[in-house]
C-alpha cells in the first residue's frame, strides 16, 4: 500500500478505479454522524462503499439498497469488506447499478418521505 498526499489526484482517482471496496472510518464515537460526503469522492468509479455504523442514520435504508453501501461495527468492518471482495469476485455487482444510482446525486426528498 503506498501513502499519498491529497493534492495528487490523478492518483487517488487511479487507486479508487482499480479499487473493489472503499473504506470509510471516520467517527469517533457511536454517536457520530455518518462521513456521507466521502462517498461522493469514490463512488462513481464503482467500488463498493462498506462503513461503520453510527446514530446517523438518515438514508442508511437507501445507501443499502440503491448504492450497494455496506454498514458494519467497527471491529467487523475489514471481514465485511472481505465478504464484499467475494460478493464483488463473483460477478454480483457486474451491473454498475449502484454507480448509475450515484451519479444521479442523492435524492434528498425520496430519502427524507418515504
Amino acid at each position: 500500500m503506498q501513502k499519498t498526499r491529497p493534492r495528487d489526484l490523478s492518483f487517488m482517482a487511479e487507486a479508487y478505479e482499480n479499487a473493489k471496496v472503499c473504506l470509510i472510518v471516520h467517527s469517533y464515537s457511536d454517536m457520530a454522524g455518518g462521513e456521507y460526503h466521502r462517498l461522493t469522492e469514490f463512488v462513481e468509479y464503482g467500488c463498493i462503499p462498506v462503513m461503520e455504523e453510527f446514530s446517523d442514520t438518515i438514508g442508511i435504508d437507501q445507501y443499502r439498497q440503491c448504492g450497494n453501501s455496506f454498514f458494519s461495527q467497527k471491529d467487523q468492518l475489514f471481514m465485511t469488506a472481505e465478504n464484499v471482495i467475494s460478493l464483488v469476485n463473483k460477478g454480483e455487482f457486474d451491473d454498475f447499478t449502484h454507480v448509475k444510482w450515484w451519479k444521479k446525486g442523492i435524492q434528498w426528498d425520496s430519502i427524507f418521505y418515504l
